[in-house]
C-alpha cells in the first residue's frame, strides 16, 4: 500500500510556442533577443568596398583607394560569426591601366556557409569619355564576404531564447578619389533572422 503523501508528483516542462518569422537588418549595430525556435538561420552578406577613381599622369597609379568595407557579425554566449568587407580597388593615372582590384572579404564562424567575395557588391569604379569619345571604366571594389549558421533548437553551441547577442551590419566602402571621376560607394551589408 503506498500512502497519498508518497506518491511523488510528475513535473513536466511545456516550451512555450514558436511563432516563425523573419527580420532584415541594414547597417548599423542591434541588441537581438533570440526568439523561440526550432530552427534558426542568421545570415550575413558583408559590405562591398568602394570602387576606383580616375586621377592624372602627375599622379601615380594605386595612389588612391576606395574604402574598405566596414565589418559585420552576429555574437554572443557560444557564438561569433563575421563578415569582412571587401577592399577598395586603386586609381588609374591614365597610363598604367588598371588600377589594382579590391580583394574580396573573407568570413569566419558560420556552420553552413563561410564564403569569402560572395556577400554585397562592391563599387563600380569610375566611368570617364573623352574629347574623343573614348570611355574607360575602373575596376570596381570587392565583394563583401557572406557568413551563415543554421541552429537547432537544443544542440551543442545553439542560442537559447531569451538570451541577448549582439548584431551589426557594416557600412559600404566610399568610391576612390580622382582628379577626373570619382568611384562609385559600394553596397552596406545586410543580415536575415529567420526562425520556425
Amino acid at each position: 500500500m503506498i500512502l497519498p503523501f508518497l506518491v511523488r508528483p510528475v513535473f513536466s516542462f511545456v516550451r512555450p510556442p514558436v511563432f516563425p518569422g523573419s527580420n532584415n537588418y541594414g547597417p548599423g549595430t542591434y541588441g537581438i533577443i533570440i526568439p523561440e525556435y526550432n530552427t534558426l538561420t542568421v545570415t550575413i552578406a558583408g559590405a562591398g568596398g568602394g570602387g576606383a577613381g580616375l586621377s592624372g599622369i602627375d599622379d601615380g597609379a594605386n595612389e588612391y583607394f576606395g574604402g574598405t568595407g566596414g565589418t559585420s557579425a552576429f555574437s554572443g554566449a557560444g557564438v561569433s560569426m563575421v563578415a569582412f568587407g571587401g577592399g577598395g580597388s586603386g586609381n588609374w593615372n591614365g597610363v598604367n591601366f588598371p588600377g589594382a582590384a579590391g580583394g574580396p572579404g573573407g568570413a569566419s564562424g558560420g556552420n553552413n556557409a563561410n564564403s569569402a567575395g560572395a556577400g554585397n557588391a562592391g563599387g563600380a569604379g569610375y566611368h570617364f569619355q573623352g574629347e574623343d569619345g573614348n570611355q574607360w571604366d575602373g575596376t570596381p571594389g570587392g565583394r563583401g564576404g557572406f557568413v551563415r549558421s543554421i541552429f537547432t533548437f537544443g544542440a551543442a553551441g545553439a542560442p537559447v531564447p531569451g538570451a541577448s547577442y549582439t548584431l551589426t551590419c557594416g557600412v559600404g566602402g566610399g568610391g576612390g578619389w580622382g582628379a577626373f571621376a570619382t568611384g562609385s560607394a559600394a553596397a552596406n551589408a545586410s543580415a536575415n533572422i529567420q526562425w520556425s
